[in-house]
């Protein structure tokens, strides 16, 4: 994904959903990995909601090189909006073979 200036996702989300209609639906895993210095953009922070849905929102630091990874269908997240140069994040969502997820 590439998050550009003025771009972003603003928006609650989880990366999967139940019941699962669509075939990404099946994301067991999410990992995103920070391509892009920090110092190269402002915002774009990677944010979520600790405790689920209702949860308090939490910035979560990430550098350059810094890898997230979280079940798809229970982390409630957004990025921040983006200023300056446009930053690349490398997504990889897995299928679901586990039964937790």
């Amino acid at each position: 994904a590439e998050y550009a200036e003025g771009g972003h996702y603003r928006g609650w989300h989880t990366d999967a959903e139940e019941p699962e209609e669509d075939p990404e639906d099946a994301r067991c895993l999410t990992v995103v990995v920070l391509l892009s210095d920090r110092s190269a953009y402002g915002g774009g922070h990677f944010e979520a909601r600790l405790g689920g849905r209702g949860g308090k929102p939490a910035k979560i630091p990430i550098e350059g090189g810094d890898a997230i990874v979280f079940l798809s269908k229970h982390l409630w997240h957004r990025v921040s909006k983006v200023s300056g140069s446009a930053h690349r994040v490398p997504l990889l969502a897995s299928p679901c073979y586990w039964p937790p997820c």
